[in-house]
């Protein structure tokens, strides 16, 4: 529960009903039955669904109803139709109220939608948890996806505490652990642990699967295919809009990439065994590291 001299606002609404934002309120009305959920999505249909669940309390796909009283919005779109949100809404949102969002990009986040909302007397708060999965929608939200996970928070030193406080809070409230880090730096680490990722395990995917070997190597992909394509199965839309809006930070993080590539492909034309057994005991080491502090953190 929120700490007694921190209270949650009593109005939050949350902008998006997918999967994310879905989870948010499904996990904010499990903890707390005293907060009064709005939403606003695109489809009237999701609005029923999610009120018909009990997950929101009201929702209207008109932006000035679904927004205009909230105390906390929390904006759950995709990076580049949230700022083009923003753009043509932030005057709609409560003066003095508080403003978060869940997207996996935080420079151009930050730096493109805080000014925005900031000269509308309106505090913006970047938030990004690390939750989710390949599936999307309203069906998949789940008011767990948020337990015993870490959610970045992106702040500048000159805004306000409170509004700071509550953002961390939110995240406290459904069981995730807040972490602040600066923008730039949170780019560069999602892109390695991430978007880089999903760009590989869509390579893996067509190179394992190409039309022309495709009776074969269909009866060939077992669990280590499984478990190396699973996330290509994401929104192409999506990641599509995520690796435009943190397009250095990926080149980057590619760049190094094909640099080990070509060093094991040297490795492997020299026959040199030992130095590739070795490659491969470092990243075993370096994954069983990860994993024994990862089940530990999720304990």
């Amino acid at each position: 529960m929120m700490p007694e001299h921190l209270k949650m606002p009593e109005k939050v609404c949350l902008v998006g009903l997918g999967q994310m934002g879905g989870s948010i309120a499904k996990a904010l009305k499990a903890n707390n039955d005293e907060v009064h959920i709005t939403a606003w999505a695109r489809k009237q249909d999701a609005i029923d669904d999610a009120i018909a669940q009990g997950h929101i309390d009201f929702g209207s796909t008109d932006v000035s109803t679904a927004v205009a009283d909230a105390d906390l919005s929390i904006l759950s779109l995709p990076v580049e139709p949230l700022i083009d949100f923003v753009e043509e809404h932030a005057s709609k949102f409560k003066k003095g109220s508080i403003v978060t969002d869940v997207s996996s990009v935080k420079s151009i986040i930050v730096d493109e939608v805080r000014p925005v909302f900031n000269e509308l007397g309106i505090h913006f708060i970047g938030s990004h948890p690390m939750a989710g999965n390949e599936k999307s929608g309203l069906d998949h939200a789940c008011s767990e996806l948020y337990d015993k996970t870490v959610t970045f928070i992106c702040s500048y030193s000159t805004d306000d505490p409170a509004a700071i406080n509550i953002v961390r809070e939110l995240w406290r409230e459904i069981g995730s652990i807040p972490y602040e880090v600066d923008a730039i730096e949170h780019d560069e680490a999602v892109a390695a642990t991430s978007h880089t990722l999903h760009i590989t395990a869509a390579v893996t995917t067509l190179l394992a699967l190409d039309e022309k070997k495709y009776d074969l190597t269909k009866l060939a992909c077992a669990g280590a295919f499984r478990d190396t394509s699973r996330i290509a199965a994401s929104s192409p839309k999506m990641w599509r809009d995520i690796t435009k809006t943190n397009k250095k930070a990926i080149l980057k993080t590619i760049d190094q990439t094909v640099e080990e590539i070509e060093t094991i492909k040297q490795v492997i034309i020299n026959d040199d065994w030992e130095r590739l057994e070795s490659y491969l005991e470092r990243g075993k080491e370096l994954r069983e590291k990860w994993w024994s502090y990862y089940q530990d953190f999720k304990k």
